[in-house]
């Protein structure tokens, strides 16, 4: 659903409700936004930006990126992805997420990145987004289903706290190796055989090949696991390309993009800030953080949405930036200071990595890049399909270019699990029958199949409480009140018995519905789901 408000469109996205649907956004003809895309992509190539033609630099950023996906790729992968690389690189379709064990709806976008480049003959390629902070590793599965259901957790390494997942190495090789033994397990009861087993077989795979590059042996947690799935993926007809966000980061067209913002940010914070409001306005979002905080000004420093740490010190922060004397000056506010020239900025941008200095960008560059330069077409899940129309707003406006359009690609699947009968209606009816007993109690007691008896007394409370209602009180409004409020007393201790009963009611379906919140649950990682997944996904 889009609505167009000053400009900025609201997109509203919800997963599908039941297991096995699908959501592909817009449903309009693919190819028609295809062909859209590539109009668009034509149309900016003719055009400058910076000091550079944008044509020239969208093809070096393309033969960059593809150069750099083929030879991470065939580090762990025996089959041929590569392909020679021209002046005529060819279309391409990308997706991204962060190298985790997500659920199937979040696998569903690699399904859907496979299929389109077959339908486009395009180059698929999946961006690991490996600068986000790095999750506890584990996964959660299902414990005591038949009974009271809940949640255990599974880890597949020690946690090595709060950093980025290209700083995040493994630091339990034996808790790694036998990890689909403890999942196996766990998730026998239920379901049998379980993608953990063909999943973990190439992920050893992929981890004795990226230990061989390092000359510790070390293996970086997230990399293993998304070159395991991709494995995996590969085995079963993909012919898709993967590349680190991290690899990308380093090179020459993300810095010479990187400083065109850096060297404006005065004027993209007002920009940002402004299109942030709006969006929150739009989406009627009361949140200062969501779907991420404004850019700050402190002083003559103004915040650029980039994050950056060094090797030594990888503990990522906000980037802030001041321009004085023909020099922008760099900084985080604890570690990492630089003055760089304006004159070859772009240049000393980029010779930063040289000294284990990592610029990387916050989710709406990555998307902004990705679609300026990289890609034809993008696909988004939910979450990003929400917040990128801001991108497309701020873009637009920052580089006076027209976006690619972007689609949206999610799945829900559930384990075959079996749920409880209630619904969340139930709780709520009870919920409110109990409050109806406070207030309206007579309700209860004149309803022809109350088992309860009429006594004169009760009936006497009763006549007098409409008599109170319909205003045939000589006291004041307060007195009145109070009256009421005695009547209901009167009345409601003879509902004591019911209202036991439908507490007690209350705590069963309270229990039952909570039971359903994790037996119906779409987030359980994909490796918990049977072998059949995979043709259950590409069927769709």
């Amino acid at each position: 659903m889009s609505i167009s408000t000053s400009g900025l469109l609201k997109r509203e996205f919800v997963a599908p409700p039941e297991a096995g649907q699908f959501l592909i956004w817009p449903a309009s003809d693919l190819t028609e936004i295809w062909n859209r895309n590539l109009q668009v992509v034509e149309e900016n190539r003719q055009k400058q930006l910076g000091a550079s033609p944008l044509g020239q630099w969208i093809l070096d950023a393309r033969r960059s990126m593809l150069d750099l996906a083929m030879k991470h790729v065939a580090v762990y992968a025996d089959l041929d992805v590569g392909r020679p690389l021209s002046d005529d690189i060819g279309k391409i379709l990308m997706a991204g997420h962060q190298p985790e064990l997500f659920h199937p709806g979040v696998w569903f976008k690699n399904f859907v990145l496979n299929q389109w480049g077959v339908r486009f003959s395009a180059i698929p390629i999946n961006l690991i987004i490996d600068n986000d902070l790095a999750d506890l590793p584990r996964i959660q599965v299902p414990q005591s289903v038949d009974t009271k259901p809940d949640l255990a957790s599974l880890f597949f390494d020690q946690s090595g706290g709060a950093k980025p997942f290209e700083e995040s190495w493994i630091l339990d090789s034996n808790q790694f190796q036998n990890f689909s033994d403890r999942v196996r397990e766990s998730i026998a009861p239920y379901v049998s055989p379980s993608l953990i087993d063909p999943l973990w077989s190439e992920t050893r795979v992929a981890f004795q090949r990226l230990a061989q590059t390092d000359p510790n042996g070390n293996v970086k947690i997230g990399e293993v696991i998304a070159a395991g799935r991709h494995r995996l993926e590969l085995k079963n007809g993909f012919r898709t390309l993967e590349l680190p966000l991290s690899r990308l980061a380093d090179e020459k067209p993300f810095a010479e993009f990187a400083s065109i913002v850096i060297s404006r940010a005065a004027e993209f914070l007002e920009l940002h800030n402004k299109g942030l409001a709006e969006y929150r306005s739009v989406n009627g979002l009361r949140s200062k953080t969501h779907p991420f905080p404004q850019l700050e000004k402190r002083d003559a420093w103004i915040e650029v949405p980039f994050w950056v740490w060094s090797e030594a010190s990888p503990k990522r922060n906000r980037l802030f930036v001041t321009q004085s004397q023909g020099q922008i000056r760099l900084s985080d506010f604890d570690r990492v200071d630089y003055a760089l020239s304006e004159a070859n900025f772009a240049n000393e941008v980029h010779a930063l990595r040289d000294e284990g200095i990592k610029l990387r960008p916050r989710a709406l560059m990555t998307t902004m890049y990705s679609r300026l330069l990289l890609s034809d077409l993008f696909i988004h899940g939910i979450g990003g399909g929400k917040y990128d129309s801001l991108t497309d707003w701020v873009a637009e406006r920052f580089f006076d270019l027209r976006l690619p359009d972007y689609c949206v690609a999610s799945a829900t699947f559930n384990l075959p699990l079996k749920q409880r009968t209630v619904k969340e209606s139930d709780l709520l009816n009870i919920d409110q029958q109990l409050r109806q007993m406070v207030t309206h109690p007579e309700k209860f007691l004149l309803d022809p199949n109350s088992s309860i008896p009429l006594s004169t007394e009760i009936q006497s409370t009763i006549d007098r409480k409409r008599e109170l209602i319909s205003g045939q009180f000589s006291g004041s409004g307060r007195e009145r009140h109070q009256a009421i409020t005695e009547c209901n007393e009167r009345l409601r201790h003879a509902l004591i018995p019911l209202q036991q009963e439908l507490s007690e009611r209350l705590k069963i379906i309270a229990d039952e519905v909570a039971a359903n919140k994790v037996l119906a649950s779409r987030e359980f990682s994909f490796c918990l789901f049977g072998t059949d997944l995979i043709q259950r996904l590409q069927n769709c």
